[in-house]
This record gives C-alpha cells, sequence and structure tokens, in this order.
C-alpha cells in the first residue's frame, strides 16, 4: 500500500522503564545501556542527553544529534562510578523531536548502590604508600590520635575514614594531599558504639586497614 504523504509523519519515542545497576564496588564501574525506540512514523532526532542528579552516572561514547529511523532503536551507554557507600540516584532526560510529550523531552530514572570492598584491604605492616600507620589510645572510649606515613616519591591524595565490621562506613576522618612524610589526624569516637572498626587510609595505589578498637 502506498504511504500516504498528505499525512504528516511523526516521531515518537517509546516509554522508557528506569534502569537499577544495583549494587557496585566504590572506586568500580558498571556500564549498561539506556534503549531509544522510535515509534513513529518519521525520523526521531535526539539533540541533548542531560543528566541531571548524582555525578556518578556519565555517559559513553556519545555523539549528537542522533537520529532514529521510524521503527528503529538505538542504546546509549551510562557508566556508574560510586564514590562512596550509599544509594545514588540521578536522571537522564532525552531531549528530542518526539511528538509524545509536550515539552519534546523524556526522562529516565538511574539508580545504584555504592559498597566498600571487603577483603582487599592491605595491612597497615605490608604497606607502601601509607606506612607505620597506628593510632592511640586503641581501644579508644572517646578521642584517639592516628600517626601515619606517606611513603615513595611523590604526593598522595590521602582519604582517612572508619568503617564497621561489615565494611560499612561509619566516620569520616579527612582527606587532603600529602608529600611523603609523617602526619598526625584526630579521631573522634565519641559517637561511635562499643566494638571493633577498622580505620582506612585509600590512596591510588592501595588501601590500608588498620584495627580500631572502640570500649566504653
Amino acid at each position: 500500500m502506498a504511504k500516504d504523504l498528505s499525512k504528516s509523519q511523526k516521531p515518537i519515542i517509546a516509554k522508557i522503564e528506569s534502569i537499577e545497576f544495583d549494587t557496585v564496588i566504590v572506586k568500580k564501574t558498571k556500564e549498561m545501556s539506556v534503549e531509544i525506540t522510535n515509534e513513529g512514523d518519521g525520523d526521531l532526532v535526539v539533540t541533548k542527553l542531560e543528566l541531571l542528579g548524582d555525578k556518578v552516572f556519565n555517559l559513553k561514547g556519545v555523539s549528537l544529534p542522533i537520529t532514529v529511523a521510524a521503527g528503529g532503536k538505538t542504546s546509549i551507554s551510562v557508566v556508574f562510578a560510586p564514590i562512596a557507600q550509599k544509594n545514588y540516584t540521578t536522571f537522564l532526560q532525552i531531549t528530542s523531536n518526539s511528538n509524545n510529550e509536550v515539552d519534546n523531552a523524556v526522562t529516565v530514572s538511574l539508580s545504584g548502590s555504592g559498597k566498600e570492598s571487603v577483603g582487599v584491604f592491605t595491612p597497615a605492616e605490608e604497606a607502601t604508600t601509607i606506612i607505620a600507620m597506628s593510632a592511640g589510645p586503641n581501644p579508644s572510649a572517646d578521642k584517639s590520635v592516628l600517626s601515619y606515613t606517606v611513603g615513595g616519591a611523590v604526593p598522595q591524595l590521602v582519604e582517612l575514614y572508619i568503617v564497621n565490621s561489615l565494611g560499612q562506613r561509619v566516620a569520616e576522618i579527612g582527606s587532603q594531599l600529602h608529600s611523603p612524610g609523617n602526619y598526625t589526624a584526630g579521631i573522634n569516637a565519641a559517637n561511635l558504639a562499643s566494638g571493633s572498626y577498622r580505620i582506612v587510609a585509600h590512596t591510588a595505589v592501595e588501601t590500608v586497614q588498620l584495627p580500631f578498637v572502640v570500649n566504653r
């Protein structure tokens, strides 16, 4: 049957379900695809892609504009890279010439959770970037002082925090770029329940742990 040329051709972007990245280890990445389908009878042209929300989601290899023929589909790659143990949510806003939205934009929910890695820590006595790491008093009832040495020949970005027995962050100590040398940092254990913890020093090279006990 011949196409009715008197009828205006309209692109229609199909409904896109939410994308759930589930749980990803902190500092690792996971890539998933957002599929865009054109249910209309005219070319769909995507002119803008914008991520609104947590800045741990990024688009990969996208070049605009994107044209999707009538009845066709295309995929957009999104990379999730959590930086802390928490839940993340953002929204991918797709702007096009689609005829099914008042403002010609479709919004897709993206969500995922970051989780600290358990079992990949370097014991303090075996570390190369953070050496001579100790805390005192340990056990602590209130406040302690963390002493550590940044090794190597170049400055290191050192992130210090405390995790519980499940590997969950329960306290922040600080994050700073340090040249090789000796440093101290205060630990406030007043808000921690009695129990066993680990002081963690994270650098680009390794994640160092030191057992820490709170006892009241």
